[in-house]
């Protein structure tokens, strides 16, 4: 699987490493990866909450429309 892996690039330094790790586990459609999504809301770069916003909107979790 290649979800480990993706988990570990969404650590990265690289905002650009982070962002499509977390673009691939939304297409992964992972419902278990929408804490993630959430806590990268609050990230700096722009780019990267935009990747969360929609990766959450990818997965359909309602439970996360509050953090939106």
């Amino acid at each position: 699987s290649v979800v480990p892996i993706l988990r570990n690039a969404q650590r990265d330094n690289d905002g650009r490493v982070r962002d499509g790790a977390g673009v691939a586990l939304a297409l992964l459609g992972n419902r278990a990866e929408t804490i993630v999504f959430e806590s990268a809301l609050k990230e700096k770069d722009r780019g990267i909450r935009l990747a969360a916003v929609e990766a959450l909107e990818a997965i359909k979790d309602p439970r996360s429309a509050e953090a939106m």
